[in-house]
């Protein structure tokens, strides 16, 4: 401040000490705005400082934000394909840190069974270090990460830590220009399962905010591969459910019937294991069956159909099949046991691993499954189960079956049964309908070719039912019966008194049998004997167009049918007895009572006597001859026709010297003639023929050892008589005897 003089009023000394304050304290609000001022400005710049920061965070969090979006984005479009998902994590990581390449590697159990690869350094070291190398166990960084479950950064692969320095996958990733390198863990419940690495291609380490959003990305990939896994298992639950469903449906629409079950099966199997081919078999007494196949080529079909049926003995997994294990094959061509000319089978089928399932029922083998695939490898455990899963249905398909197909015989028997037992009631004095019906019924029931019924009947076999199966054949059959019992080959099996089967009759020790088979078309028989009182009277054979067994329930039906035609036999034998004995009680009283009105005159008698001999015997003539004086007369007989019957009048009387049948009488005893072409006399020869028989039965008349009459009755067949009927006729001799003395 100037010093003023000293003559200045003190209103003007004022005046200027105002002015100059005023002046100072406008010069103190100048700094302290300039002051503010540049406070201001430092605040502004550190705003805009903090401005750019917040703005590179924020595009930082916002393509952080847009990546997650599009993992998640892709691991919800990529369902059940985990590739896809992971192949985008690892672009997007690569793309979000500025770095040109990354690698996922998913590993399970001890081996790697996964690798992503993005970008050239991750190529790079998958071209130029062998798997061996890069192995779970090795020294390597994926390995490392896996096995110690810890983020590893690498900072400068120029300035390495000795403890890495040896690592294989290093040197081609430097070489690919790769400076900065980081190895995240894949985890699933705090176990490491996989890596994530990230390589940069510049000197710039990764901040833990980096690593940390790594780590964020390997847990994404890691829900990514539990979200495909999950869809997949809940895809393959569901496929296994419909399929399971449609094979239940199919059980349930073929009660009957296994073999829509088993062709369900295939193709079910084939599909959701995703096989190259797949077979159902049957194992029957050790042999296997063909019964179901998903198609390949026709020639190769074939080839499968023609290697079936096949026993099991011949198989390399036989053993383990029977004792109900799974046989999984991963190569056909490096595995020792199968046997060369089942591996040409397999190549013309074209596949290279198989798996094997047995269906077991009560711990016995009685099927498989087979599945095969284009490619080697064994099949995964869970394939494994679902065609277990498939096996069990096939058992009870099986199951159901059997169990339906044994009601329904059951059902069938029981009615055939009661069928046979009303035609026994229904026929009481005669067999042949009873034998019909059991014939028509064994061959419908045990699906026979055909049926047949014989009788053992006085040395001989009698054809006594058949199912038709050819006029030809039918014409053969019967031009063969009757024949004798030591001609026809059955009848020494019957003497054993059990069903006798013949699985093939080209195998059969009989050559007739091997012959009517050609001839017939048939290739197995099964044979029940008719046992009555433990002598065969019989027997009942069914045959089969195939060659094999018969089942247990078949023999013991077809015994069943056997037992029933011997009730009938036995049935009709005593009705027939009882009706015989009615018929000759009734005769006799006839006789008697035609001597008693005659007491004069034995014409009546002798024609009552014809007349009840051809009547109950069932013959075709009867004649009754007097001896008197040496001289044969004709007395009466049955008519037949008038030519027939003049043949007879005027071959007698003539003398009793040298006829053969007045030689027989003399010694007292019922003679029979089987066939009177056999007769030495030409005359009786004549007379036979001429009257239309072929065989006679001569009852002598006897009075006091002396033979004095002859009744003789005929058939049109040779043959023998029965006893009962001798005995008839024997009976009617002694009446006309009576008849005799009582005229004389």
């Amino acid at each position: 401040m100037a010093t003023l003089p000293e003559d200045v009023s003190d209103d003007l000394r004022l005046m200027i000490d105002e002015l100059e304050s005023a002046v100072a304290d406008v010069e103190s609000r100048l700094e302290s705005a300039r002051a503010e001022r540049d406070e201001a400005k430092a605040r502004q710049l550190e705003l805009e400082t903090e401005n750019a920061g917040q703005r590179r965070e924020l595009g930082l969090a916002r393509d952080r934000q847009t990546a997650s979006a599009e993992i998640l984005r892709a691991i919800a479009d990529a369902s059940g394909d985990a590739e896809q998902a992971l192949q985008l994590i690892a672009e997007t990581t690569a793309r979000l840190f500025g770095a040109p390449s990354a690698t996922l590697r998913i590993a399970d159990g001890e081996g790697w069974v996964r690798t992503i690869r993005f970008g050239d350094s991750s190529k790079r070291i998958g071209a130029e270090v062998t798997a061996d190398r890069l192995q779970i166990g090795g020294h390597n960084l994926p390995g490392t990460v896996l096995r110690e479950n810890r983020q590893i950064h690498i900072p400068d692969l120029d300035n390495l830590d000795p403890a890495m320095a040896d690592w294989p996958g290093l040197p081609p990733a430097r070489a690919a220009g790769t400076r900065t390198m980081a190895g995240t863990p894949l985890r699933r419940d705090g176990k490491a399962f996989g890596a994530l690495i990230v390589y940069r291609d510049r000197l710039m380490p990764f901040t833990d905010e980096e690593l940390a959003l790594q780590q964020s990305f390997a847990d994404q990939a890691v829900i990514a591969i539990q979200n495909a896994k999950l869809f997949n298992e809940t895809q393959e639950a569901l496929e296994r459910q419909t399929a399971t469903a449609e094979i239940l449906k199919v059980i349930a629409s073929s009660p009957d019937n296994v073999q829509p079950v088993f062709q369900a099966i295939a193709e079910s199997a084939n599909k959701l294991v995703g096989g190259y081919s797949t077979t159902v078999y049957r194992i029957i007494d050790d042999t296997m069956y063909l019964s179901a196949l998903t198609p390949i080529s026709a020639e190769a079909d074939a080839a499968l159909r023609a290697s079936s049926p096949r026993s099991m003995s011949q198989q390399p997994w036989a053993e383990p099949i029977r004792n109900g294990e799974i046989v999984n094959i991963p190569d056909i061509e490096t595995e020792s046991a199968v046997p060369e000319n089942l591996r040409e089978v397999w190549r013309m089928r074209g596949f290279r691993s198989f798996l094997l399932i047995p269906l077991q029922r009560d711990r016995v083998s009685i099927g498989m499954i087979s599945v095969t695939r284009v490619e080697t490898g064994s099949f995964a455990d869970h394939h494994v189960q679902l065609l277990q899963t498939f096996a069990d249905q096939a058992v009870i398909a099986i199951e159901n079956v059997r169990l339906f197909n044994e009601t329904q015989e059951s059902l069938e028997r029981q009615t055939a049964t009661a069928e046979i037992l009303k035609v026994i009631a229904g026929s009481p004095s005669d067999t042949t309908p009873v034998f019909d019906a059991i014939a028509t019924s064994a061959n419908r029931l045990l699906g026979g070719f055909s049926t047949a019924v014989f009788r053992f009947l006085d040395s001989s076999t009698h054809l006594a039912a058949f199912t038709p199966v050819s006029p030809a054949a039918d014409a053969a059959l019967k031009a063969d019966f009757p024949k004798p019992i030591e001609e026809f080959e059955p009848f020494q099996l019957a003497q054993q008194g059990k069903p006798f089967p013949i699985p093939d009759t080209e195998e059969v020790p009989f050559a007739p049998i091997r012959e009517i088979a050609r001839l017939h078309g048939f290739r197995s028989m099964l044979f029940v004997p008719l046992m009555n009182g433990g002598v065969p009277i019989g027997i009942i054979s069914v045959t089969r167009r195939e060659p094999g067994a018969f089942s247990p329930n078949h023999t013991q039906l077809l015994q069943t049918f056997a037992d029933q035609a011997v009730i009938a036999i036995e049935n009709t034998r005593l009705f027939n007895e009882t009706e015989e004995a009615l018929e000759r009680q009734t005769a006799t009283a006839d006789i008697l009572r035609v001597i008693a009105s005659s007491p004069d005159d034995v014409q009546p008698v002798f024609d009552a006597i014809a007349a009840s001999s051809k009547q109950l015997i069932g013959a075709f003539s009867a004649t009754v001859f007097r001896f008197v004086d040496g001289i044969v007369n004709l007395v009466a007989y049955t008519p037949i026709n008038p030519a027939a019957d003049e043949v007879l009048i005027a071959s007698f009387p003539r003398p009793a010297a040298g006829l053969p049948f007045f030689e027989l009488a003399k010694g007292g005893e019922v003679v029979q003639e089987a066939d009177s072409e056999t007769n030495p006399d030409e005359g009786m020869r004549a007379i036979a023929r001429a009257r239309g028989f072929r065989s006679s039965l001569f009852a002598p008349l006897m009075n006091k050892g002396t033979p004095i009459g002859l009744i003789v009755v005929t058939r049109e067949e040779p043959g023998t008589f029965a006893g009962h009927h001798i005995q008839l006729v024997q009976t009617f001799a002694d009446q006309a005897v009576i008849a005799i003395e009582n005229a004389r």
